[in-house]
């Protein structure tokens, strides 16, 4: 048999197929290189296609996953405002009987206090306005009075703190047509001593149902703070007793 050429019938020496240049190496092993780069080049392609849809997978998640977050928030938000909004309008209920539809309503002019310290005169200013937050001027004087109550469900009237004395002090009421001015109101009681650690601040007119009131719903009042002054005075008396003890020290050694 063709030892030179496999593929061959004829017994050695029979054939050309020496001549013509076949070895075994030639077709037992054929040249396979081409298609070796042409693979490896395949599978480097597939693999970074791989990879930039699983980035790509992962920033979709991670988008979808902010979007249901801020749907969600959203949501929230709505409810929080509605449930809100509905218990204010049980608390005006409540307080003045005051219709949600009335035509008129008492806004701030001035700043309102975020904290009131107990003992402290405090002052604000509201105004008249109507439906288009426009400031009117009524044709008569009404009696406007400020009123305390606690943040439970009913809230309760306030008239006293918890030594027996009256629970505000200054002006109370004020008798207006356009401006309403309230100067130097004084809360006689820390707000800690109630749930929530918060009152409800209600301005409102006593003969009047057309004028929703004003609420401040987290009234909060501290321990007095004390005044420079008196800051100063107490620095001092503390000064003057660690020097005396300072001397009684010297005075045993």
């Amino acid at each position: 048999m063709c030892i030179s050429n496999p593929m061959c019938m004829l017994p050695e020496g029979f054939c050309n197929c020496r001549a013509l240049g076949f070895t075994l190496s030639q077709i037992n092993e054929p040249n396979h290189l081409p298609n070796t780069i042409n693979n490896k080049q395949l599978m480097q392609n597939l693999y970074y296609i791989s990879m930039q849809q699983t980035q790509m997978m992962k920033q979709l998640l991670g988008n979808l996953h902010t979007i249901i977050e801020k749907i969600s928030e959203n949501t929230s938000n709505t409810t929080n405002q509605e449930n809100k909004t509905k218990s204010r309008q049980f608390l005006l209920d409540y307080i003045s009987k005051v219709p949600s539809e009335a035509p008129f309503s008492l806004e701030l002019i001035s700043e309102f206090p975020s904290i009131v310290f107990k003992g402290r005169a405090f002052s604000f200013q509201l105004h008249i306005n109507d439906g288009n937050k426009k400031r009117i001027m009524l044709n008569e004087n009404l009696n406007f009075k400020i009123c305390l109550y606690t943040s439970e469900n009913p809230p309760q009237l306030l008239s006293i703190n918890t030594n027996g004395e009256k629970i505000a002090r200054g002006t109370l009421n004020f008798e207006g047509n356009s401006i309403v001015n309230f100067k130097k109101v004084i809360v006689t009681e820390v707000t800690s001593h109630f749930r929530n650690g918060s009152m409800i601040f209600v301005v409102l007119s006593q003969n009047a149902n057309f004028i929703k009131p004003f609420v401040v719903e987290d009234f909060v009042v501290k321990a007095r703070k004390p005044s420079e002054k008196e800051l100063k005075k107490k620095r001092k008396v503390v000064e003057s007793e660690e020097k005396n003890a300072e001397s009684i020290e010297n005075f045993r050694f």
